[in-house]
Formats: structure tokens, sequence, C-alpha cells
């Protein structure tokens, strides 16, 4: 989920990410930008998925309001967007993982 243009989204995800993404959705014409928990409930349904079932992993204090509008548990990572120090200043989240493995030890720790 990103308040990206959908279709330069999808170009940037391919680009960098290839394969990695089973969905994607950016800002398209008819679903609210994030904050607002619409994009989110869209890709629960998509998988056909509850929030139960779900976590959301973000990288700015938006991806944060995010969570908390759609009612996800999440933590945020400190090597995307915002720098760690934006981070601390902007959101709440306790769980700060500061790469890929942590985020992989962390589901592996408490969630799985």
């Amino acid at each position: 989920a990103t308040n990206k243009i959908d279709s330069i989204a999808h170009i940037l995800i391919e680009k960098h990410y290839p394969g990695i993404f089973d969905y994607i959705l950016g800002d398209i014409d008819g679903v609210p930008k994030k904050p607002n928990p619409d994009m989110i409930y869209n890709i629960l349904d998509h998988f056909g998925f509850k929030k139960e079932e779900a976590f959301y992993i973000g990288d700015t204090n938006v991806d944060e309001q995010t969570a908390i509008n759609s009612g996800l548990d999440y933590v945020l990572v400190t090597y995307g967007y915002r720098t760690i120090e934006e981070i601390k200043n902007t959101c709440l989240c306790q769980t700060l993982l500061d790469s890929p493995k942590q985020v992989y030890d962390y589901f592996v720790k408490t969630i799985l």
C-alpha cells in the first residue's frame, strides 16, 4: 500500500523488488490515500484476510496512523523512507526494526 500513483508504484516495485510482492495498491481514483484505512481494507479483501490475520510494516508516521486507523498490529522499520530520528520524533511505536532480518526474526519470535 502506497500513496504513490498506482502506475508509478508498479514500475518502481518491478524495478527495485521484482517478484517480491503479490499485490501492489497505489493511489487510484475512488480509494482515499493513507492514513485512511480503505486502501488497507481493499488489500485485505483482495486476499480474503480479516484484520486479525494481517500485520502492518511501515516506515513513516503516516504508516503508523494507517495501521492504527485500520486496526492492525504494526511495527516500523528504520531503513525506509524516513530517518530513524524522524521516526522517533513523529511516531509512538516502540518496536523499531533496523533490517529485514530483524523483521523476519520478530515475526518468528512473536507472531508465528
